[in-house]
């Protein structure tokens, strides 16, 4: 009897820096947004640098983007900051 093949993990962006993070990322959230749609990540999370400006934009931008045809709001987020300690 033969097993089937089991499905590769599926690859999520855990550290990404939006525009937010200034001097560390370049893409606005929306745009990183639909790249993630783009390469079906069901999940996108960001980490800003000392800050968390882009909380808002970012849970409103994933709200409108469906995951592979699924209804709006179907991919999900993940929140963080990475803080500089002195």
């Amino acid at each position: 009897m033969t097993q089937p093949i089991p499905l590769p993990p599926k690859f999520i962006h855990l550290k990404v820096h939006s525009a937010y993070s200034l001097l560390e990322g370049a893409l606005p959230i929306g745009k990183l947004a639909k790249l993630a749609d783009g390469y079906g990540f069901p999940a996108l999370g960001i980490s800003d640098t000392n800050n968390m400006f882009g909380g808002l934009e970012f849970s409103d931008k994933l709200a409108l983007v469906s995951y592979r045809g699924r209804s709006c709001g179907s991919m999900r987020g993940a929140m963080g900051c990475w803080r500089s300690m002195r």
